[in-house]
């Protein structure tokens, strides 16, 4: 396992919750600065998914990435669950956004398998099992072709919203519903799983171990997905830990910080500290 970090938390801070009303806190750091801070602090590789671009094409952003040693080991989709985008555009803009990250050489995409159209449809496990077959079909067929792969990743019920893949059995149902692909995996999200299982999420992380690929590493207090530092919640990361090398993931360890308050005078002390937990965690 190797430690990287989503290059997002570099460019972006925001004090609210992932939906409509974010507050943004302070200005953008340009695609240069943020990478600056990722190869000052030690990180080789990254989670990548077009932020700072400042309008470049994926062959210049690839340029200025290789420029400071970085690998992008992984990228993130796009999310239609709050937006409602029309289906064929929001599988257009899918299908853009993989060409980008291929172009960028990420050899794995994480997306949300908790689609649904509320205009046109009600929820029912399978309903929403087929729309997101339906939506992510020519993602997959995309990845196939380019020698990536698609990773379904385990998402948080949202009340009053249920949604799709917050439960282990539906994440394994989606991915297996492309048993066909060789293309296709788990992205295990360590925070979601502790808002959903606490305190069994490890018992439910071994279950997606034969698909399991990638992972979003945060910490959380079980009740409120805080996209902490490991460590600053409940989460037993000892034993998360040897249930990894135990199953044996052959995958990173990859960070997915979120909320950003942090001065800029203190802000590297943190993630300096971040990076020594990483650290820690992959020695044991």
């Amino acid at each position: 396992m190797d430690l990287s970090i989503n290059l997002s938390y570099f460019i972006k801070g925001y004090t609210g919750g992932g939906r409509p009303g974010w507050v943004k806190e302070k200005p953008d750091r340009t695609l240069e600065e943020a990478l600056s801070l990722v190869k000052e602090l030690g990180y080789t590789k990254i989670d990548y998914n077009g932020n700072g671009a400042g309008g470049r094409d994926g062959d210049e952003i690839k340029s200025v990435i290789d420029s400071f040693g970085i690998k992008v080991n992984q990228s993130h989709a796009p999310d239609n669950f709050w937006a409602q985008k029309p289906t064929e555009d929001f599988i257009n803009e899918l299908l853009a956004s993989i060409s980008l990250c291929r172009k960028l050489g990420s050899e794995i995409y994480v997306v949300h398998g908790d689609q649904i159209d509320r205009k046109n449809m009600e929820y029912s496990e399978q309903a929403v099992l087929e729309y997101n077959y339906r939506v992510y079909f020519p993602v997959v067929e995309y990845a196939a072709s380019h020698g990536m792969k698609v990773a379904f990743e385990n998402t948080i019920d949202m009340p009053p919203h249920r949604v799709f893949c917050s439960h282990t059995e539906e994440l394994l149902a989606l991915t297996e519903k492309f048993s066909d692909s060789k293309s296709v995996g788990i992205c295990w999200d360590f925070g979601h799983g502790n808002v959903m299982y606490d305190p069994n999420s490890i018992e439910e992380m071994i279950k997606t171990k034969d698909h399991l690929i990638s992972t979003h590493v945060h910490d959380n207090f079980h009740s409120k997905d805080m996209h902490g530092l490991p460590f600053t919640g409940n989460l037993d990361w000892t034993k998360m830990m040897k249930a990894l090398k135990d199953i044996g993931y052959k995958g990173d360890f990859t960070y997915e910080f979120v909320y950003n308050n942090y001065p800029d005078e203190f802000f590297m002390d943190f993630m300096r500290l971040a990076y020594r937990a990483g650290e820690y965690l992959l020695s044991l």
